[in-house]
């Protein structure tokens, strides 16, 4: 006696074209989101980095610090808020200054306390 096969029973999922988008949407806000959360604390490192290169002169600390600055830098420039993305590129140019053993006076320290009222939403 020839066994009976029992038919497969296929669970396809419909996904109408709203409930996609809804998908898709939620999906990139909680990339977004954890994207924003990333960048928490950036403020205290890119700060540290940047004192050990104004005190120390040292290409390697002042490359860290150079870094960093680039990362949040296009970071800003990615969240659309070129008023952090101009005051970091500024503090690029300061550190810059410093490996080139240039004068840089007070500019470099109100540089940093502009990066940080202006970026506050970075960190």
């Amino acid at each position: 006696m020839p066994m009976r096969q029992i038919p497969e029973k296929k669970n396809h999922l419909k996904l109408s074209g709203a409930n996609f988008l809804a998908i898709l949407l939620i999906s990139i806000e909680v990339v977004n989101l954890f994207s924003n959360k990333i960048y928490a604390g950036n403020f205290e490192l890119l700060r540290s980095l940047s004192y050990e290169c104004l005190n120390s002169r040292g290409t390697s600390q002042c490359g860290l610090a150079l870094e960093k600055a680039e990362e949040l830098q296009l970071f800003a420039g990615s969240k659309d808020n070129y008023s952090c993305q101009t005051r970091l590129l500024g503090l690029e140019s300061k550190i810059i200054m410093v490996m080139l053993n240039m004068p840089k006076g007070r500019s470099f320290i109100k540089n940093l306390n502009e990066v940080e009222k202006t970026c506050s939403f970075l960190f």
